[in-house]
């Protein structure tokens, strides 16, 4: 990601005008010739001739010719400039440019698809639309109910108060008067031949999406925000076809769209081709306020075969059913309140326990609250940048990710978040084998100054944290890399509390990687700087009670600073089942420095998975999460994690796999009907290619491969292990042909949050900013 993030927009149908693309025809001479022999007339003549302005007009040479203009006004501006966007978006139509710019398709069968899509629109002559200004979509609702209009859509979402609606010609022109008694400022009938992004496109659906199923796309090379969710494309290529299709008959989110981008840091916006539309939308939508939420009745119905959680949303269009973000800054924006405080709402403060004020001042923070790292990029640069700013402390999850990816988010924090650089750190999560990757891990945190690492109590990596704590000092003597070790293992606790190990300290002495000096400071201080106890957290869990563990470990933290004589002192934090103001009161009445969270970020703005996971994850309860097997269960058999089990079976199939494995010492042992269920149910692929895809996965550990080809039982075991990846894998993407297959690490205190928002703007993920969640979260109760 670049340090500052632009997006491109590209225009859709409305934009046109004779005399389009006369500047850019001449220089890309091939591609409008291409342009011509796919659609059988003179594109250059259809924009440039001012006899072809009535064809022009029409829909099925309006949306082609907007196509290759908008194209070549792209090929330009990148010839032109050389840089390329961070995210691209498009108008209706103009999304078919956005996917061109991603590279999802070449500049052709882009062409043949929207001919297609024109052709199948223009047919649609029955129908209306309608502007309608002034209103909120909230209102407008509300209006086409009350009127028994229900037969109207929603089409167009393009700023807070631009709706345009669509639907039978008579009754568009029925809800005219109806719209301006009820306060709009405008009405506005639009010339258009069609209903288009209603449900009168029905037709026009079913006949794309059977024509979409002979093109071959390409997985986005950009974030491409699609129209029908207002969050980005997923990388499954099966869904590109899916929403281009849908898009036909869904509304076109827009201003949820750019609402979505400032809130993954978009500074600039750059309109393609030769129209300002989009730049002027978004100067109303940035100037707007809050945009609130949007989910069609027509298209959770349509979506229901695609994607089957999104139909248990609210069907009435409340916050139940949102995807998109819709910050609340405060409860007097809308007129709804936050959940009540029994103290107004105050935050709790450094001013407490001594602890706390060591704390916040150590890191730098205002309040002693963290949001730890999570897996697969869904702890992400802007959820660490939220906490950053809002005075708390974030991780960003850096070991399941690509090292040019985590390189980016690292750059981009120094720039965002530089000048508090210390309240923000990096995760490393467990089971790193690769001494390769985890030696370019460890040199990117050196060269990005990266001062604290959380981390899980993992032996694996030991000597590479030893190596890191003690790599510089300041004018105190005080370390100033710290660890963050998470753990509900009481034998840990007192490992990680305990002075750095001397053999580990001679051995990296030895080696050349500690000076004598830094072996002499080593021994007197701890390998935690900071540790979490953790009580049955979300994800890898020891099922600890805190008013066992906690107590002990504040136990050991006093008697290990005494007889070790301590210069710096240990925090001790509680992490797990912090899902209520009442429970964070509970940790700090403990005695507890900090209080740690994660689950409840899952269903934030800022997390990184896709839109989908997150509406799933806003319906869950508390009696909604169970336990299964973690993934490296070959090495650690009693280590469970906890995940969310209503909605999916991975929890029974992760056990499943785990018990397979325990009767069996090799694949070829097991029932052939089971092997079918495994392929068909769980995979969804044969096992010799999960296999491939393992072996290409695995290219830079082929120790691993050559052990497995040589023990059927490790084979096994790569193969059942694969399932663990894939499962966590599909849930961050959202992709819901694997829905009952997806692994989300989730505590049972989600629920208990979920519950507590009900009715309140925070109850929809996208109302959810993760400051915000810990600012309510720090309330205090009497």
């Amino acid at each position: 990601m670049a340090t500052s993030s632009t997006a491109f927009v590209f225009p859709g149908q409305g934009s046109q005008r004779i005399g389009m693309g006369k500047d850019v025809f001449g220089r890309f001479p091939t591609l409008t010739s291409m342009a011509d022999n796919v659609l059988g007339f003179s594109v250059k003549d259809l924009c440039l001739n001012e006899k072809n302005s009535s064809l022009l007009n029409q829909t099925q040479y309006t949306q082609p010719a907007l196509y290759v203009v908008n194209a070549l006004h792209y090929y330009a501006m990148i010839e032109d400039k050389g840089k390329l966007p961070q995210f691209v978006a498009g108008h209706s139509l103009g999304e078919y440019n956005a996917l061109l710019a991603a590279d999802v398709f070449d500049f052709e069968v882009g062409l043949q698809l929207v001919k297609k899509r024109g052709e199948l629109m223009a047919q649609a002559r029955s129908g209306g639309m309608a502007a309608v200004i002034g209103l909120d979509v909230e209102t407008v609702r509300s209006i086409l109910t009350k009127h028994r209009l229900e037969s109207i859509d929603i089409a167009n979402y393009n700023a807070q108060q631009q709706i345009v609606i669509a639907g039978e010609t008579a009754t568009i022109e029925q809800a005219s008067d109806i719209f301006r008694t009820e306060g709009c400022e405008n009405y506005i009938p639009l010339m258009v031949s069609g209903a288009f992004h209603s449900r009168l496109m029905k037709t026009a659906r079913d006949e794309f999406r059977n024509y979409v199923k002979q093109f071959q796309f390409r997985t986005p090379e950009l974030p491409v925000i699609a129209n029908v969710t207002a969050a980005p494309y997923p990388d499954d290529t099966v869904g590109v076809g899916r929403l281009l299709s849908q898009q036909i008959v869904s509304s076109v989110r827009w201003a949820e769209s750019i609402w979505y981008l400032r809130q993954q840091g978009v500074k600039s916006f750059q309109e393609v081709g030769e129209s300002t539309v989009l730049s002027n939308l978004i100067a109303k939508i940035d100037a707007g306020g809050i945009v609130k939420p949007l989910v069609p009745d027509t298209q959770l119905r349509d979506l229901a075969t695609a994607r089957p959680a999104l139909v248990a949303a609210d069907h009435n269009g409340s916050r139940n059913g949102s995807l998109v973000n819709g910050k609340h800054h405060s409860s007097s924006t809308n007129g709804k309140q936050y959940p009540p405080s029994t103290n107004n709402n105050q935050l709790l403060t450094p001013s407490g326990t001594k602890g706390i004020r060591r704390f916040v001042d150590d890191y730098q923070l205002k309040y002693p609250y963290v949001a730890g790292g999570i897996g697969y990029g869904i702890s992400s640069r802007q959820m660490v940048e939220s906490m950053t700013k809002g005075g708390m402390l974030g991780f960003l999850d850096i070991a399941d990710r690509p090292l040019a990816d985590v390189e980016n988010d690292l750059r981009t924090l120094a720039y965002t978040c530089g000048k508090e650089s210390a309240r923000y750190g990096c995760t490393i999560s467990q089971g790193l084998s690769d001494e390769l990757t985890i030696d370019k891990l460890f040199g990117l945190l050196r060269a990005y100054n990266i001062q604290v690492i959380e981390t899980h109590d993992d032996p694996q990596i030991t000597e590479k944290l030893v190596e890191y704590r003690l790599q510089a000092f300041d004018q105190r003597g005080e370390a100033i890399n710290r660890l963050l070790i998470k753990t509900g293992n009481p034998v840990v606790l007192e490992e990680i509390m305990k002075p750095i190990s001397e053999t580990i300290l001679l051995k990296l002495q030895q080696r050349g990687k500690l000076t004598k000096e830094q072996v002499e400071r080593g021994r007197r201080i701890a390998l935690a700087s900071d540790v979490c106890v953790l009580a049955d957290p979300g994800g890898l869990t020891s099922h600890g009670s805190p008013f066992v563990l906690f107590p002990h470990a504040l136990m050991l933290r006093e008697q290990f600073t005494r007889q070790y004589r301590y210069e710096q002192p240990i925090h001790v934090g509680l992490g797990g089942g912090i899902g209520s103001p009442l429970a964070v009161q509970m940790a700090f009445a403990m005695g507890a420095d900090f209080v740690h969270t994660t689950s409840v970020n899952l269903c934030t703005i800022e997390s990184g998975l896709h839109a989908y996971t997150k509406q799933l994850l806003q319906e869950i309860s508390v009696e909604d999460t169970g336990y299964a097997p973690c993934s490296d269960f070959l090495f650690n058999p009693n280590k469970k994690i906890q995940v969310v089990k209503k909605g999916v079976l991975f929890p029974a199939r992760a056990n499943k796999l785990y018990e397979l494995f325990k009767q069996h010492a090799a694949i070829s042992e097991i029932d052939p009907r089971v092997i079918v269920q495994l392929e068909e149910k769980f995979y969804q692929k044969s096992l010799a290619g999960v296999w491939e895809d393992i072996v290409k996965k695995r290219q830079g550990t082929p120790d691993l491969i050559s052990k497995a080809l040589q023990n059927s039982k490790y084979y096994m075991y790569l193969l059942f292990q694969e399932y663990f990846h894939l499962s966590a894998e599909w849930a961050v993407k959202g992709d819901g042909t694997y829905l009952l297959n997806f692994q989300i690490p989730c505590g049972a205190e989600l629920g208990a949050l979920n519950r507590q928002l009900q009715n309140t703007p925070m109850q929809a993920w996208s109302g959810r900013n993760i400051g915000e969640v810990a600012q309510w979260l720090l309330s205090k109760s009497k």
